[in-house]
Order: C-alpha cells, then structure tokens, then sequence
C-alpha cells in the first residue's frame, strides 16, 4: 500500500494529517474494503477503498485524516446483504479470492 501525508491542524481540535492511498494485490486493485488506522493513543480513523482501491482516511463522519504517530493498520470486508452478514458472524460466510 502506498500512503502520503500532509498536516491539518486547528487551535480547539487534535492536529490531523491528511491520509490517502491505494491498496492493490498482485497488482490489481483492491476494493470493497474497510481500512483501519488505529493509533497507539486516540480514535481511530477509517476509509472504504473505491473501485481503483483507493481510500482517504476519515476522522468521525466530518474531518479528514489521522493522528500523528504509529498506527496499527488492518482491513475487513463489510457484508454487502443481511445474509452476508449472518452468515460471517455464524461462521459459515465463503468469501471467494
């Protein structure tokens, strides 16, 4: 995954840095996922990736970007139907690679 940064910053609210990126594997895009910066301190922040797996990183539904610092990162897949849904919390969810 590549990433670029750039700060964003007010005096009443927590410095952000701009995140943005694409996700690919074997080359080819990566979409249809949730992908997750979780900092050692703070909230988290979130991005859905596009058709052309590329994301912009969310801090709650009105800021965009990340806290500074090291972030764990990971992605999940969100159901696409209810029974998507029941299915991977019952465990029996084949999701095709």
């Amino acid at each position: 995954m590549n990433f670029n940064w750039s700060r964003r910053s007010s005096d009443d609210v927590p410095t952000l840095y701009k995140v943005t990126g694409r996700a690919t594997r074997n080359g080819q895009p990566v979409n249809d996922l949730r992908i997750h910066f979780v900092p050692e301190a703070g909230r988290e922040s979130t991005a859905m990736l596009d058709a052309d797996g590329r994301f912009r990183l969310q801090f709650g539904w009105e800021r965009d970007g990340a806290l500074p610092g090291n972030h764990r990162v990971w992605c999940e897949r969100p159901p696409k139907t209810p029974q998507e849904d029941i299915d991977m919390q019952s465990g029996t969810f084949d999701m095709p690679v």
